[in-house]
């Protein structure tokens, strides 16, 4: 699918090629094909993707939420991690389930690999607490 394509299109380092080359996988109907676009254009073009993946999580599709959530937990970055605590308001149970795994598992592992700032992870923890307590969730 998607991503074997993505092996080739890193490789070319072009955004504007990658876009063109992605454009119909953007646009697909299918959640998970939209998502693993946006995660193989983040190699090449990490604002246009995070600014791709922010607008999915403002889809009526609950699904294109929870694929968009999972994707950028995958991508781990903080700009990934601000837009999904952004997002964190979602009503649907699966997207607010993927947004609190996504942010579990960067808070856990990814933040030490990927350098985050102290207000970061301190601003993940004050989310996930917040959502613990208020909304009775396990994190």
């Amino acid at each position: 699918g998607v991503e074997l394509l993505g092996k080739e299109l890193i490789s070319t380092k072009s955004p504007g090629v990658a876009r063109k080359i992605l454009a119909s996988y953007l646009k697909d109907e299918n959640h998970i094909v939209r998502a693993n676009a946006a995660k193989v254009i983040y190699s090449i073009d990490s604002e246009y993707a995070l600014n791709f993946l922010d607008k999915m999580m403002d889809d009526d599709d609950s699904w294109m939420r929870v694929s968009g959530a999972r994707v950028l937990g995958q991508i781990g970055s903080p700009e990934a991690t601000r837009i999904l605590i952004k997002h964190l308001i979602d009503s649907d149970y699966n997207v607010k389930r993927m947004i609190l795994l996504s942010l579990k598992k960067i808070i856990d592992f990814d933040s030490r690999k990927k350098g985050f700032s102290p207000e970061i992870i301190e601003e993940i923890k004050k989310s996930l607490k917040n959502i613990q307590f208020v909304e009775g969730w396990v994190v």
